[in-house]
């Protein structure tokens, strides 16, 4: 057996053997990770393993021996940058980053979907995490929803048919038990195999306005951090919520002067405070507004304009395009 390969992870060439065994004899290793493209709108879940690899000075430990096994090229395009003059091309991969914060262990893991061989995948991301000894794997993303940006983004959440945190987290009203039916991702059967072998798992998806789609949704990304912070003692620094407080608080500019736009948010802040939308669907009335073409040109040229004057530096790292 191949001593560098974990599944069909390979360990990278800078990562010793020394360093594997390291994080093994530790006790019990947090994972976060993120799904992309399926459930990340709005960027928040790479935004989120950023902010944490930049803050941890995570290193890179493994990355998928031949990624064209899980990967088809043409959808997920590799992309040519250029190095010190020259060119370097980067080929679409699932990564996964360790590092530390006081004495505790994380591993950081970039899942891209794959469209084949998803058993291989998720079993390798099993072998990977029992061989590391993880204790707890937690997934964080966003979805678009028919909530309003003037009231708190709701967070859904699972974790092993029970709530996260602490008694007064679980009652706000802005983390939900998640009750979705629907289309998923097959990565879903990494959850279960993991709580098959006695690992708790824990999902948190952000649910963001439908009508903004920003490529960097900032206030998605502190709600989630918000979370993270409370479930694993991080610094309460790393949630830049006044950044997401102003990229939606400039929102209102925009909008004031649109009667459409501010109808249709009025019908969603009524159906987000009677929570009818949880229940028994969004509104005819609110449905036919979010396809008015002219409310859906103007959503998506702000949406636009408002992401060009958010630029994230780090949070935004090119290098991990994958």
């Amino acid at each position: 057996m191949d001593e560098n390969m974990i599944g069909d992870f390979k360990i990278l060439a800078q990562n010793s053997a020394k360093d594997i065994s390291e994080i093994i004899s530790e006790s019990g290793v947090e994972v976060i990770a993120m799904l992309s493209p399926w459930v990340d709108v709005g960027g928040v879940g790479k935004i989120t393993l950023n902010r944490l690899r930049d803050h941890m000075s995570a290193s890179e430990l493994l990355s998928l021996n031949r990624p064209g096994k899980f990967y088809d090229f043409t959808r997920y395009r590799p992309t040519v940058h250029i190095n010190s003059g020259k060119q370097v091309l980067k080929v679409p991969n699932t990564r996964i980053f360790y590092g530390s914060i006081g004495e505790k262990f994380y591993l950081l893991v970039y899942i891209k979907e794959p469209h084949s061989n998803a058993e291989d995948l998720i079993d390798s991301l099993v072998s990977v995490f029992t061989r590391l000894g993880i204790k707890r794997y937690c997934r964080v993303g966003s979805m678009y929803d028919a909530v309003p940006h003037t009231r708190p983004i709701r967070i859904s959440h699972t974790i092993n048919g029970s709530k996260v945190g602490s008694d007064s987290d679980s009652e706000s009203d802005e983390l939900i038990v998640s009750a979705y039916q629907g289309p998923t991702t097959i990565l879903h059967q990494l959850n279960d195999k993991l709580m098959a072998l006695g690992i708790e798992t824990i999902s948190l998806m952000a649910h963001l306005p439908q009508y903004l789609q920003f490529g960097s949704d900032l206030m998605g990304t502190a709600c989630i951090m918000r979370y993270l912070c409370d479930i694993y003692g991080l610094p309460e620094d790393l949630i830049h919520r006044i950044d997401g407080e102003k990229q939606y608080g400039e929102v209102n500019s925009f909008v004031s002067d649109n009667h459409q736009v501010a109808k249709l948010i009025k019908e969603l802040e009524l159906a987000y405070d009677s929570m009818i939308f949880r229940e028994e669907g969004t509104s005819e009335t609110t449905e036919n507004s979010l396809m008015d073409p002219q409310v859906k040109g103007f959503l998506e040229e702000m949406a636009d304009r408002l992401d060009n004057n958010f630029i994230v530096d780090k949070d935004e790292d090119t290098k991990l395009d994958m």
